[in-house]
């Protein structure tokens, strides 16, 4: 069993917590105190981690529909006008990283997913996706002017330090 005021595991038996003196009453299945009782942060972190996820994988999608349709463009233009252009190779490689950065949010949305059901598991998959995902975000806009580096923060950095702040604020209630 574990204690709803405390979040600790209480032994089957016990009629009071031991380490909080809160009464327990006895439920046959875990799964129902942890989503009755989901620590607030724990909540709150993991719809932000899903968010997160379709937001980046919104931006990711439409990024790579983007450099699609340029591709696409500067092969009718060459075409048309019998010049021969050609897409640079860092704007395919930014394609492919691109892709896998969706891997990374398609990641983060399960972890979110698996935090909501008050899992540690789900604490760590949703810490290190943020995280790669913030460090992928970083080598792509280290190379953009000054106001992309803004954008930059807002986009990818204040939701990964917040995810880390609110699962740190409610890890003691993940099993």
């Amino acid at each position: 069993m574990i204690c709803p005021k405390c979040g600790k595991e209480v032994p089957a038996d016990a009629v009071f917590c031991p380490y909080c003196g809160e009464k327990v009453t006895r439920l046959e299945k875990r799964e129902e105190i942890a989503i009755e009782r989901l620590h607030p942060a724990i909540s709150a972190a993991g719809w932000l981690s899903i968010s997160y996820g379709v937001a980046g994988l919104l931006l990711t999608h439409l990024a790579i529909s983007a450099l699609s349709l340029l591709e696409t463009l500067v092969q009718r233009i060459s075409e048309t006008f019998y010049y021969p252009m050609t897409i640079p190779p860092e704007l395919t490689s930014l394609a492919i990283f691109m892709a896998v950065i969706s891997a990374v949010y398609a990641i983060l949305i399960v972890g979110g997913g698996m935090l909501l059901s008050a899992s540690r598991v789900g604490a760590y998959i949703s810490i290190a996706a943020s995280l790669v995902a913030t460090c992928f975000g970083l080598i792509i806009f280290a190379k953009l002017p000054g106001l992309f580096t803004a954008a930059f923060l807002s986009m990818e950095a204040i939701p990964t330090i917040l995810l880390v702040v609110l699962i740190y604020r409610g890890f003691s209630y993940l099993r």
